[in-house]
């Protein structure tokens, strides 16, 4: 858009132990950079179902639309607030704000029948 060039990824390609792996997500943003030999001016990625920005909004990682879900909570350890991250931008000046969108409050976990945390309802 304007004289800023967009990548967009899902986010899968940066590994991740116990946490956001900011450092990962520097490093895969240097290397789509060289790899590409594009200026890239913004990455955008998911994956990780908790919003963020690092190298002064040159990355931003959306939130989950579930938010806490079975996936979310018992493999990857998170349970964040439902929300999606929202830019402001101008072709002139880029990104100038951002915001995240809170679509929902904690859901209410409880344990299913095979007592996995899950704010679903059983049937």
């Amino acid at each position: 858009r304007g004289k800023f060039l967009f990548l967009l990824e899902h986010g899968n390609t940066v590994n991740r132990y116990q946490g956001i792996p900011f450092y990962g997500m520097e490093r895969r943003n240097m290397k789509v950079k060289d790899l590409y030999k594009l200026p890239i001016s913004y990455h955008l990625m998911g994956h990780f179902h908790q919003a963020s920005e690092l190298n002064a909004g040159e990355i931003l990682v959306n939130g989950s639309l579930p938010g806490g879900s079975n996936l979310a909570i018992n493999k990857i350890g998170v349970n964040a607030l439902p929300m999606q991250k929202i830019f402001y931008f101008s072709e002139k000046n880029g990104i100038n704000r951002t915001t995240n969108l809170v679509l929902d409050v904690f859901p209410d976990l409880k344990p299913d029948i095979n007592g996995f945390l899950t704010p679903y309802k059983q049937v």
